[in-house]
């Protein structure tokens, strides 16, 4: 499947270890059947996660499935023919918590994330970044809509370590 490298140039980068709101770009039809690269994590450094929410902007048509998750790519610099390893394509948000006919706010209710912090085992929320195998926050988007537009809002912080 091809790469949509769909990350934000304009990130914030926190100094700190302040939490910050992360905004995904807008997904929108022309990103159907694509497995898309929200955000990558290059750096070796450690990230914690809020739990993410979806934003409807335009609600969708066309049956559309719209999943948030977890992938690697082999470092964060994308090339043609590069490849995104999708490793649990509804980590974060699953179309089950979302109503993308309606527009609206939507938490995560039944995905994996919510599942793992359910058992109390968080570290679904953690995220460590790396030179190589670079972890990425994913979304793929399916069915057949002709108009709709979503985007993913989370809260991230960098963890303070020593050294």
């Amino acid at each position: 499947m091809a790469i949509l490298d769909k990350r934000k140039t304009d990130d914030r980068v926190p100094v700190n270890s302040e939490s910050f709101f992360y905004s995904s770009c807008i997904l929108t039809p022309a990103d159907i059947h694509i497995d898309i690269i929200l955000a990558s994590f290059p750096r070796g450094n450690f990230q914690i996660m809020g739990p993410p929410v979806v934003e409807v902007i335009e609600a969708f048509d066309g049956g559309a499935a719209l999943d948030f998750g977890r992938g690697t790519i082999a470092t964060d610099i994308v090339t043609t023919g590069g490849v995104l390893t999708v490793t649990d394509a509804d980590e974060y948000v699953k179309t089950a918590d979302l109503t993308l006919g309606t527009i609206g706010i939507y938490q995560a209710a039944t995905s994996d994330l919510v599942t793992a912090l359910g058992a109390g085992t968080g570290d679904a929320m953690l995220i460590k970044g790396a030179a190589a195998t670079v972890p990425c926050i994913t979304a793929v988007l399916g069915g057949a809509p002709t108009v709709g537009k979503a985007r993913l809002h989370m809260v991230l912080m960098k963890i303070p370590t020593a050294g």
